[in-house]
């Protein structure tokens, strides 16, 4: 007798409603996964990949259009009544989401919102939850120490790396036990290290707990570890589906092979130094922790996460910075832009001392440092259309562009990255996760800074879309003479962009 498949997808069909204008994400896609097993979907940025996921446990928006059948132990999740629905969203089937910034909430702190996540389905007593809480931040990896368990727990997330962040939305998904667990890009924010970590963590889960995974990646090197099936998408359309040996061994599809193909980076030519742009000495970063009350509320209790760095970002140049999750290479940037009061040390920009500048003198120099964050759906406004979060740096400018200067700036702006002046008047949601990064580092050029710190700005990216935005950034740093501070943990992003490279551990810099 056959089994029957966990999940049986049936000609998904879903259609976005905008303006009077209509976008097909998903065309006719069949597919199935067998319990205890992972399907993996693989594409380009805008591929429909995503969509999937998201039909699947019906969030997306009201404006959407969606056909055909997603059927869970056979029993269809698209006709399911909301309150049912709601019932198996996060206990049968959970989902991890591509940008966990976004996903949590800012104002509340960690432990709530993981006892939250199982008070919801369980009946507990608020011991009990918390004990389930900390049970699944064990489980990835984020519990090595009780104190290191207590800080996490009483943190919100702008307090944690970006990893971190991901650990704790899988911690979430996983608290409940649910039978199905989607996994949007799960490893956008993990250095290498932590990746393998999670890859392992997923694969004893799957043994432990006869898990099934629905795996939307663009790490091929993940898909090839973990998935059992692969479903290759292009424009909406499955163009290639089969075993995993079959699919990356054996692709038949001319898309299927150029994905492959763009796994493999060139890396940066050598070029001689050039004069020092920015140079910091004995930088160092300290966050002050919550206070933890009675006796000793007076006190300020302090986390060093980086001590004493020294560095120097030449002219037209690039320097890598690498670390693991949590090394502490975003707090480098963020104090490099005089975002984190605590910040000590000697910082000089195009010959003026950073950290001591105030008022005006800051903003003019801020003019010229700008920065293109990890996250671009988080850090773009979601109530903004892209020509306003293009434009917002101008308001900066005085006197002030009058509106067809301003509009001709945006429209160069956009053009500079290889998008079209015409999303102008779309939102940050209606954007593939590569044009949304395009649009930060179109937000970042309008005021033709000298030095950009680009943070992660691949991280999102499938293989495809990564190897145009480094084409790209290249390109911008030769016709404009940028100079960048790359933050990365990917040592193939790092090696195709960077002309020197530095890497972070336990809070100090060194060499590579």
């Amino acid at each position: 007798m056959t089994t029957p498949p966990l999940l049986k997808i049936h000609d998904l069909r879903v259609t976005y409603h905008h303006g009077g204008q209509t976008t097909t994400a998903v065309q006719g896609l069949s597919c199935k996964l067998m319990a205890g097993q992972t399907l993996a979907l693989v594409g380009a940025s805008g591929s429909g990949k995503s969509s999937v996921g998201l039909a699947l446990m019906r969030l997306l928006p009201n404006q959407t259009s969606v056909g055909g059948s997603v059927s869970l132990d056979g029993q269809d999740l698209l006709s399911l009544p909301e309150d049912l629905m709601n019932q198996a969203r996060g206990q049968r089937v959970a989902m991890v989401f591509q940008e966990p910034m976004t996903a949590l909430n800012p104002l509340h702190r960690i432990h709530r919102q993981l006892t939250e996540a199982v008070t919801i389905h369980q009946r507990l007593t608020p011991r009990q939850a918390l004990s389930i809480a900390q049970d699944a931040m064990a489980q990835v990896g984020l519990a090595d120490s009780a104190a290191t368990l207590r800080r996490i727990m009483a943190a919100y997330p702008h307090q944690l790396s970006g990893g971190q962040r991901q650990r704790v939305l899988l911690a979430m998904a996983l608290a409940n036990r649910p039978s199905l667990l989607i996994l949007d890009e799960p490893t956008t924010a993990l250095d290498a290290d932590s990746r393998e970590g999670l890859m392992d963590l997923l694969k004893t889960l799957q043994q432990q707990q006869k898990l099934s995974l629905l795996l939307i990646s663009h790490h091929l090197s993940m898909v090839r570890r973990l998935a059992d099936q692969v479903v290759v998408m292009e424009g909406g359309i499955a163009v290639e589906q089969g075993s995993t040996a079959d699919v990356l061994d054996s692709p038949r599809h001319p898309y299927t092979r150029a994905l492959l193909a763009a796994d493999n980076l060139p890396a940066q030519a050598k070029m001689p130094p050039a004069p020092p742009l920015l140079t910091a000495s004995n930088l160092t970063v300290r966050h002050r922790l919550a206070n933890r009350g009675g006796l000793a509320f007076w006190r300020r209790r302090w986390l060093t996460v980086l001590q004493g760095a020294t560095l120097t970002v030449e002219s037209g140049r690039t320097l890598g910075l690498i670390g693991a999750s949590g090394s502490g290479k975003t707090s480098i940037a963020l104090a490099l832009l005089r975002l984190i009061p605590s910040a000590t040390g000697q910082v000089q920009f195009d010959g003026q001392p950073l950290l001591t500048l105030r008022g005006r003198a800051l903003r003019t120099v801020r003019r010229q440092l700008q920065m293109v964050w990890q996250d671009p759906f988080s850090s773009l406004n979601p109530r903004m259309m892209v020509g306003d979060l293009v434009a917002e740096g101008l308001t900066l400018l005085s006197p002030q562009p009058t509106a067809a200067a301003r509009a001709e700036k945006i429209a160069a702006a956009l053009t500079a990255v290889d998008l079209a002046s015409d999303l102008a008047g779309r939102y940050p949601h209606e954007l593939s996760g590569g044009q949304r990064q395009r649009v930060a580092i179109a937000r970042a050029l309008i005021l033709q800074p000298k030095l950009v710190i680009l943070d992660e700005p691949t991280s999102a990216l499938d293989a495809l879309t990564q190897a145009q935005v480094i084409g790209l950034l290249k390109k911008l740093q030769q016709d404009h003479g940028l100079s960048y501070l790359l933050i990365s943990h990917d040592p193939a992003v790092v090696q195709a962009l960077a002309h020197r490279v530095l890497r972070l551990e336990n809070g100090r810099l060194q060499a590579v």
